[in-house]
């Protein structure tokens, strides 16, 4: 019964609603990690996206963009917090949104591959009140140096209308310096770190993931995103620094629990 866990959990998740933040990042890629923080790390990110609406008209481009702090609680859980200005009008942009996750892991490494957590967000402006609560559980396989992320996402909320959401993609991890990966998505958030907004506003999207460490404690990491579907947008970026200021240190080896 433990061994379906994950797979019915999956499937109870992949037929609820909405969207949630993605969870490709470069640093926990090369930690050959699941979505939680290291314990003790305390690591800050930084992100601005460029969205072409029309290209034929440059004046209708938007830029949206935040910052995010997360934390390593313990072992098996970690917290992230942030604040950061929606998907706007280049003369327009200000602080307007804000975002929390709390990341539990349920299994790590399990059988030298598969990581299974579960993630509780809270998502929402400051114009005005909204109570909208994500919730998702991110699948990641690590296999020689290949990474799969499969993350199905549902939301409750007055900003949550039902259907079919979720993220995944697959990475090339070339040794602890960087990864190149092809991204895909469904009605869910495809950046990293985005708070609330989807960078594109198709019903679905494609992405190619590049995303380098550059000393000890710095990433970097973009994707160039193309939307598909009625009403999108033509193309979007997403680029995120991430900083590590209690030290990056790995958590590799783990044994499978």
């Amino acid at each position: 019964m433990r061994a379906l866990f994950p797979a019915i959990l999956s499937l109870m998740v992949l037929l609820l609603p909405r969207i949630s933040l993605a969870c490709f990042d470069t640093f926990l890629f090369l930690e050959r990690s699941s979505m939680v923080y290291p314990r003790g790390m305390l690591v800050f990110d930084m992100n601005g996206e460029y969205s072409i609406n029309d290209v034929s008209s440059g004046q209708m481009d938007s830029l949206a963009g935040g910052i995010n702090s997360y934390y390593g609680i313990s072992r098996r859980l970690s917290a992230q917090v942030g604040i950061g200005s929606s998907d706007k009008p280049r003369d327009e942009m200000g602080v307007d949104e804000y975002g929390m996750r709390v990341v539990g892991n349920v299994f790590r490494n399990l059988g030298g591959f598969y990581n299974l957590d579960l993630i509780v967000e809270h998502v929402g402006t400051f114009r005005e009140p909204q109570a909208d609560f994500e919730f998702s559980a991110p699948n990641i396989f690590y296999t020689g140096s290949f990474a799969f992320v499969v993350h199905p996402v549902v939301a409750v909320g007055p900003g949550s209308p039902a259907g079919l959401r979720g993220h995944g993609g697959v990475f090339f991890l070339a040794g602890d310096s960087g990864v190149v990966g092809l991204g895909t998505e469904y009605a869910s958030n495809q950046s990293s770190s985005n708070l609330l907004n989807r960078l594109v506003q198709g019903e679905a999207a494609s992405s190619l993931f590049l995303g380098a460490r550059i000393g000890s404690r710095v990433y970097v990491q973009d994707e160039l995103i193309k939307g598909w579907g009625a009403d999108t947008r033509d193309y979007g970026m997403a680029l995120t620094l991430k900083v590590g200021a209690a030290g990056v240190h790995g958590q590799r080896g783990l044994a499978g629990d």
